[in-house]
């Protein structure tokens, strides 16, 4: 066996080890409950104050100081994934997608939209580097990846004008990004987990495509390669579905990706969709305990901390706004 077998085979088992720590801290779903039922934002940090997020919410009195600490966890999760000798993939994972909307976000400033949203710096690019090659139109100074994402976007928007295409083309080249990462990795497991993401994301698509009427051409346009249903395949199962349920037979679907499927083409709401699909998201991260030795735990554990720190982000603004705690409940994933 070869030495570097080895300290890799070492690495995901110090990984594996750390991460069953971590995974003990997660917030359960009582703790949800209470947090939904804050009545304003003090009470609200008094609950985190009670959760291993009680070390970064100690002065955190102000919506924005809240989501600079929810951020600095981040930071620590990921920080975990380079420091434990993993492959740097899995951390590369998580990282590009903030520099995907930084250079979505800084791409469409400079064709004349207002950045609505500051900028991440959680990724594995400083937003000022992206900034610069940006305005400097040195594209090919970027990784890979985020290189041909940048000049797709650019010549699509030079020759439509229409904003919208730069974020069709951010989110196919943020998506072939795990793809390839996925593979680099070598893991059935997080490949699976990969597509999974990508049919969730293209059932979305065909859901407000559907309600906006928008014509099947168009929405072929927007679905991004690499799922287990294939654009043709949710193009023939939207034309089935016009009258009556979706045809599925002769389709090479697993059970997950028929219930992404018929969530997507079933009668139920957006955001009941989103809902439904993000607890399938989880369901799958669960089926990572199984898994010793690799990769997948510190994965699987990394992807579940991102959705804790979103379900707080969304639970935060709505005590903000004062929405009643059922209605909170009611509007975020199944929890634990």
């Amino acid at each position: 066996m070869s030495p570097m077998r080895t300290n890799s085979k070492i690495a995901s088992g110090f990984a594996t080890g750390s991460v069953r720590v971590l995974e003990s801290q997660l917030i359960d779903h009582e703790t949800i409950k209470r947090l939904a039922a804050s009545a304003d934002l003090a009470e609200a940090r008094m609950v985190l104050n009670e959760t291993e997020y009680a070390r970064e919410m100690l002065r955190a009195d102000t919506a924005a100081q809240i989501e600079a600490d929810l951020e600095r966890s981040l930071e620590g999760t990921y920080g975990l994934l380079a420091r434990s000798g993993l492959p740097n993939e899995v951390e590369e994972y998580f990282r590009c997608r903030y520099d995907f909307a930084n250079l979505r976000a800084l791409l469409k400033s400079g064709i004349g939209e207002e950045l609505k949203v500051p900028l991440a710096r959680l990724g594995m690019v400083s937003p000022d580097s992206i900034g610069r090659k940006i305005k400097d139109r040195t594209f090919h100074l970027f990784a890979s990846g985020l290189r041909e994402a940048a000049e797709h976007a650019i010549s699509s928007y030079d020759r439509t004008k229409e904003i919208e295409v730069v974020d069709r083309v951010m989110d196919k080249y943020y998506f072939r990004r795990l793809v390839a990462l996925a593979a680099k990795l070598k893991s059935p497991w997080i490949a699976g987990y990969t597509r999974l993401l990508i049919d969730t994301a293209n059932g979305r698509v065909v859901k407000r495509g559907r309600r906006f009427k928008l014509g099947p051409e168009l929405i072929e346009t927007m679905m991004i390669d690499g799922g287990d249903v294939g654009a043709g395949a949710w193009m023939r199962l939207i034309e089935s579905a016009r009258d009556s349920a979706p045809d599925l037979s002769g389709l090479p679907l697993g059970g997950i990706a028929q219930k992404v499927v018929k969530l997507a083409l079933g009668g139920e709401g957006d955001e009941r969709y989103d809902i439904r699909s993000r607890e399938m998201l989880s369901s799958f991260l669960m089926t990572a305990r199984k898994i010793a030795i690799g990769p997948e735990p510190a994965f699987a554990y990394t992807a579940t901390k991102e959705n804790e720190v979103g379900l707080v982000r969304t639970i935060i603004a709505a005590v903000i706004i004062h929405l009643p705690p059922k209605l909170i409940m009611e509007s975020i994933p199944s929890h634990g």
